[in-house]
């Protein structure tokens, strides 16, 4: 990932989509908690949006177009000025674009989210509402749990026998892995997927995080469409 600076505030951005200057996007860092109104204010204003949508994440699979105040972990639009916005603090969020349809997609995913394999249902989501060929589909996946961190003492019953070929070791699994294989069961060619790889318990300094800290703020998420004329 690339660290971009503005008016003092800092970001992190996929190198994948450095080539789209339509795509205005952001991982940002724990000074600005997403659970609060002045850091979203001041997001908004760094990137000169119109507004930030943000749904209200379930830990489920639900994935739909944007609108404010939706029970959803997957928010997508064609809208320009339009910020889609996860909080996170561990969880994986992956931010989708198609450069053929110019499409968006955010999309909040737990562990439980990977159980019930909610990129799956969002590319499959924008095949069908947007046409989209998951072949074209771009995806970055941000700072979230690592392997080295990512211990579930009750896999047994929390996760699928599928996931155990990625046990690092006792207990541990590899979630950017897993996460790697169900986009490519679905189309999403492997050159196309941008692994962050950076762990937000490890990143104490950098970023939220709820196994580190349990009470704790969220990392923020932005992804948005510009019109290309305002470059």
């Amino acid at each position: 990932m690339i660290r971009k600076e503005k008016n003092g505030i800092e970001w992190l951005e996929y190198q994948q989509l450095q080539e789209f200057p339509e795509v205005i996007h952001g991982v940002f860092f724990r000074n600005l908690n997403c659970r609060d109104a002045e850091s979203l204010k001041t997001i908004q204003e760094v990137f000169g949006l119109e507004k930030l949508i943000r749904g209200n994440h379930t830990h489920g699979n639900v994935v739909t177009e944007a609108a404010a105040d939706l029970e959803c972990d997957g928010l997508v639009t064609t809208e320009k000025n339009i910020g889609l916005v996860s909080g996170h603090a561990d969880c994986q969020i992956a931010i989708f674009f198609d450069p053929v349809r110019k499409v968006i997609a955010n999309v909040h995913s737990g562990w439980r989210g990977s159980v019930k394999n909610i990129y799956a249902n969002a590319v499959d989501y924008l095949k069908q509402k947007h046409r989209c060929n998951p072949a074209d589909l771009l995806v970055g996946i941000g700072p979230s749990l690592g392997p080295e961190k990512a211990e579930f003492i009750n896999h047994q019953i929390e996760l699928p026998p599928e996931f155990l070929p990625f046990q690092v070791r006792e207990n541990y699994f590899d979630f950017w892995e897993i996460s790697q294989k169900q986009l490519r069961e679905v189309g999403v060619l492997e050159h196309h997927i941008e692994v962050s790889g950076i762990c937000t318990y490890c990143e104490e300094n950098e970023f939220f995080s709820h196994r580190r800290e349990k009470k704790t703020g969220r990392n923020a998420t932005v992804v948005a469409l510009k019109p290309l004329k305002l470059y």
